[in-house]
């Protein structure tokens, strides 16, 4: 039998590399505070190789000692599963060619997103996203209002926490979606002459129209672009919304919110 290459996180279930003996470390140090006094001296006798550490972890992650100080356990496990997701996103957009930190030109980027042409795509989604080629987020988003029952429903903590998932723009990161949610705030709610109506908002309120709508479709398009750049041909709307699904969490990473 051909050995484990990769271990699963018992902190937040996210597969890791066998190959890290940091986190491996940092797993099997935190799994040895919890367990009972006998148990942890016996463990401390052994060699501290790596297939005993892997071992010890698949054997007390499930401890009943574990849910001992749950508020400390959690705030001392997070920084672990950062770092072992941090370091498996970058690995896997250094194989898919996703683009580097340092390629993103955030005064390019703000420039791009008040674009009287990148605007005017906007525009066309919101007069008529049935027949717009970039109106899929939308008519998406109206799915999911309609199917979680409206109103109430839709602004619930667990819907909240959905859309959140749901509505991240990609390689763009936190940073990205914050930037084109006071762009296009400002280009469709504030400003006194293009500012949406009742009839444009529909069932939703206005800042959620902005967030729900207006900054994934945003996110989609300037994706697409960069996608076509890239590889020099046509690339659709639900390519490039794919592309964004899959390098959100990257996103994440590399473009966190800035810190005012």
């Amino acid at each position: 039998k051909a050995a484990a290459t990769h271990f699963t996180c018992p902190f937040c279930g996210k597969t890791v590399s066998n190959a890290w003996d940091d986190v491996i470390d940092d797993v099997y140090q935190r799994i040895l505070k919890y367990v009972p006094p006998l148990v942890k001296g016996a463990q401390k006798l052994k060699r501290q190789t790596r297939e005993c550490k892997l071992e010890f972890i698949h054997k007390h992650q499930f401890d009943t000692s574990m849910s001992n100080n749950m508020d400390e356990h959690v705030r001392a496990t997070k920084p672990i599963c950062d770092k072992h997701k941090r370091r498996a996103v970058l690995l896997e957009a250094q194989e898919k060619g996703w683009p580097k930190p340092e390629a993103i030109d955030w005064e390019r980027f703000a420039q791009r997103i008040r674009a009287d042409g990148f605007l005017d795509l906007l525009d066309g989604v919101v007069e008529s996203y049935h027949t717009s080629p970039y109106g899929g987020v939308y008519a998406h988003m109206v799915q999911v209002y309609n199917e979680c029952g409206g109103g109430a429903r839709y602004r619930n903590q667990a819907m909240l926490s959905k859309k959140l998932e749901m509505n991240r723009v990609g390689y763009y990161g936190q940073r990205g979606a914050f930037e084109l949610f006071n762009a296009l705030a400002d280009a469709f709610l504030h400003d006194p002459v293009s500012a949406l109506g009742p009839a444009e908002l529909g069932a939703f309120r206005e800042s959620e129209f902005v967030s729900d709508i207006l900054v994934p479709t945003a996110g989609v398009i300037l994706i697409q672009q960069d996608m076509q750049a890239e590889l020099g041909r046509e690339v659709s709307f639900d390519e490039a919304w794919d592309k964004m699904k899959e390098t959100a969490e990257y996103g994440d990473v590399i473009a966190p919110l800035q810190k005012t």
